[in-house]
């Protein structure tokens, strides 16, 4: 039953996920759903396409009544095509969280972070650029709140969140060809350096207490600036979330 769950999942996001390589796509929102002090959250999970990927890890801890912390590491790439060779990344984030339950079921939580994110595409040199080793250079930093609601129950859970990010794009090296779209698209970015977006995402989650799979499908707005499509859509990703509850808490 796991597996045909979790095959199901790599199914939705191998039929959601967009097409196109972008200069920036959201990460999977942490969505820890504490309850109580001394749990632990781990979460595996992977996004793929036909021109993207992206690998993703996540660890939050519950290290006080009402407050936690989280931090996430993500490594992102694509497939060879008639643009780009090789589009490389990485991103990572830290945050301090406050979590209530309200009752059994309903949960809020609301974390405040830092992230940065990097990305490095090398073009097909037929396409964009005149040396084959020319790779353009994208960095960026991102302050960032993120609200969460959530239902927890045993054996599913289900939450809405909403993450608004400040992102500066502090280096932004274009070595595409001028007059190509990559070129006019990396130039967009470079000029307007500052952008906020706002991020609401749907998270669900089943199977057992302590593993569960879960979805998460996240929406970026906006995703163009003046009239140029900048940011990624979509980002949908499918993984395994493994519990360490308290240790006082394991028998119960």
């Amino acid at each position: 039953m796991k597996n045909n769950v979790a095959i199901g999942a790599l199914g939705v996001v191998l039929l959601l996920s967009g097409c196109a390589f972008d200069y920036y796509m959201p990460a999977t929102q942490s969505v820890p759903l504490f309850t109580q002090k001394g749990d632990v959250k781990v979460l595996a999970s992977a996004g793929l396409d036909k021109e993207n990927y992206v690998g993703e890890v996540q660890c939050a801890y519950s290290m006080l009544d009402h407050l936690s912390i989280s931090g996430a590491f993500s490594g992102m790439g694509g497939k060879k095509n008639d643009q780009f060779i090789q589009p490389d990344g990485v991103t990572f984030d830290v945050a301090l969280g406050f979590y209530k339950s309200f009752s059994e079921s309903i949960v809020f939580e609301t974390y405040g972070g830092i992230g940065a994110y990097s990305r490095y595409p090398r073009y097909n040199p037929d396409y964009a650029l005149s040396k084959y080793d020319d790779i353009s250079d994208i960095n960026a930093m991102n302050l960032f709140f993120q609200p969460n609601l959530g239902y927890v129950a045993p054996n599913f859970e289900f939450a809405l969140s909403t993450r608004i990010a400040q992102w500066s794009f502090t280096k932004v090296e274009n070595r595409a060809a001028p007059g190509t779209d990559e070129y006019n698209r990396l130039r967009q970015i470079a000029m307007g350096k500052n952008f906020v977006v706002f991020e609401p995402a749907l998270t669900l989650r089943g199977g057992s207490e302590y593993q569960k799979v879960q979805i998460q499908i996240v929406k970026t707005l906006p995703n163009r600036v003046n009239g140029k499509r900048l940011f990624d859509t979509f980002h949908i990703s499918a993984g395994l979330i493994l519990v360490f509850p308290k240790g006082s808490q394991k028998n119960r």
